[in-house]
């Protein structure tokens, strides 16, 4: 099932139109309110955009970013460059044999990795330098490996806001965990996949539901299962 514009776009307008901008507002952070992630992503991105501007006095900001991934024979490399006004910060995570130890369970979940190395390298002056010691990535189940995956990534989220004078509030970037979960999530899938799409949205599927419901309304799997978890979903949405 593909998502939705007309659905999503009626969603959107139904929860922001009145409501507060500001990161204080509890139902922004709510990753489920707007029945997509990307949606939320992207809000919780531009909000806390604004709130930075505003926390500088700032009339005007420029913020651009771009992440690229790629396989080579034995890692899974991505690269993150970010530039913030006159500030920039280039990071890549190295991840070791990810793709070939990784193991995804019936509905596209990873359900165990076993000894992935993942190191973060920061670039300047010409040189990549090394952020502190690589973290082993091993996991014996769905969670544990969201859960130590992002813990890792965070070290280098904070670096990244460091480099570019942002001491809190870095929401509107790639490398933030959750966003960065997605992006690994389609580059690993994309790894091991690229040559077959069915599974590759198997694998999008696993991250888009949790104990087999839909968090997000573009994995429905038929209409029942839309109208079930997203009442006002309409068969003339999908048109």
């Amino acid at each position: 099932m593909p998502c939705s514009y007309k659905y999503l776009n009626r969603r959107l307008k139904q929860v922001m139109l009145g409501a507060e901008f500001s990161m204080k507002n509890k139902m922004i952070k709510n990753e489920l309110i707007l029945h997509c992630r990307h949606l939320y992503e992207l809000i919780i991105g531009a909000c806390s955009f604004v709130e930075h501007c505003q926390h500088f006095g700032l009339a005007s900001s420029h913020f651009t970013e771009s992440t690229i991934a790629y396989k080579t024979d034995n890692k899974l490399v991505c690269i993150d460059r970010a530039s913030l006004n006159c500030e920039e910060s280039v990071i890549k995570i190295d991840f070791s044999s990810l793709a070939s130890k990784v193991q995804y369970d019936s509905l596209g979940s990873v359900k165990s990795v076993e000894d992935s190395s993942i190191q973060g390298y920061s670039f300047s002056d010409g040189y990549w330098r090394q952020i502190n010691y690589p973290h082993i990535l091993s996991a014996q189940n769905n969670r544990e490996y969201v859960y130590r995956l992002m813990k890792a990534i965070t070290e280098y989220w904070f670096f990244a806001s460091r480099q570019l004078g942002i001491h809190g509030g870095f929401y509107f970037s790639h490398i933030w965990p959750p966003t960065f979960y997605g992006i690994l999530s389609q580059s690993l899938a994309i790894a091991i996949f690229g040559k077959n799409y069915l599974y590759f949205q198997h694998c999008i599927n696993g991250i888009q539901r949790k104990n087999n419901v839909p968090l997000c309304v573009g994995v429905i799997r038929d209409m029942n299962e839309g109208e079930k978890y997203f009442g006002d979903l309409k068969f003339e949405d999908l048109y």
